[in-house]
């Protein structure tokens, strides 16, 4: 099966493999967020040379259907030659992940919007609706754990009770079937990822943690207030459109992108984001307001 998958994808990359002016960009790792940043990737290279053509090897092929900047993405490594962009994360690293990016596949700096894009249809969009109010704000209480732990969790207990509080606010939980589900939401878990874009694509705002998630709320150009506590330094992986809440902890940021870190039993970066805070916040960032918020330690 796996040899057959290898072989289709093949096929639809060969056409674009065979002319000069292609350049295939291969996924540095299997995260959600990792691969959805390739787009932004693709959109700077057809910035500065137009006539390019982009062949995407991604674990997530479908984030790439309907962009403009991209020939075709593909799940399998079909091309011998190609170019894997990277980053690194840890205590000492200042400079965002975007940024990152490009300079390691040769791009210079040109102090562009750090943006990550997913087109979706109008149908895909109206079938995300169906079903879901007029106004809404999109929740997910739970990260990945796979190289971070527990460490970029803020607590499945102060999601919610902020969601026990907003009671004037619908909500709906997005994310893997599996999770738990919040009480008093609108159930959405479980969907495709591009349906997941499509529900927050409609949503007022989202309230999310640092992850992959937030990436895709950039993607579909809608606000988010983004839980960082002090894992990582928002000035690192954050969106500017997004309301960011981070701690300056001295042990932090304790995150490094090479290397797995085990659970964070005192989590005390997390205990200073109040529920009551996250709740004020809401409401200025359905009010338009974004940037920064720094917790003070």
């Amino acid at each position: 099966m796996v040899r057959v998958a290898w072989v289709r994808d093949f096929v639809r990359a060969v056409p674009y493999l065979l002319t000069p002016r292609t350049v295939v960009l291969r996924r540095f790792s299997r995260a959600l967020g990792d691969n959805l940043m390739l787009t932004h990737l693709a959109r700077r290279l057809r910035a500065r040379w137009p006539g390019l053509r982009i062949v995407v090897e991604t674990n997530w092929p479908e984030l790439f259907w309907n962009n403009p900047h991209v020939a075709v993405a593909v799940r399998s490594k079909v091309a011998p030659r190609y170019v894997r962009p990277a980053y690194r994360i840890d205590r000492a690293t200042q400079d965002h992940i975007l940024d990152q990016l490009a300079r390691s596949i040769g791009l210079p700096d040109d102090g562009g919007e750090r943006a990550v894009e997913v087109y979706l249809s109008q149908e895909e969009r109206e079938k995300a609706l169906e079903g879901l109010p007029r106004s809404y704000v999109v929740i997910c209480p739970v990260g990945k754990r796979t190289v971070a732990g527990n460490r970029k969790d803020w607590g499945f207990e102060r999601f919610q009770q902020v969601v026990r509080s907003e009671r004037g606010v619908r909500f709906v939980q997005i994310g893997s079937r599996s999770d738990p589900l919040l009480e008093g939401v609108i159930d959405r878990r479980g969907l495709p990822i591009r349906s997941s874009a499509a529900v927050l694509a409609g949503a007022e705002t989202a309230l999310l943690l640092e992850g992959g998630l937030m990436h895709l709320a950039r993607a579909v150009n809608t606000s988010a207030i983004v839980i960082y506590g002090g894992t990582v330094a928002p000035e690192v992986s954050c969106y500017h459109e997004h309301l960011n809440v981070a701690v300056r902890a001295p042990c932090g940021p304790c995150f490094r992108s090479h290397g797995r870190v085990g659970d964070c039993h005192r989590h005390e970066c997390m205990a200073k984001i109040r529920p009551e805070l996250v709740q004020e916040l809401l409401s200025r960032v359905r009010s338009g307001v974004k940037g920064v918020v720094e917790i003070p330690w």
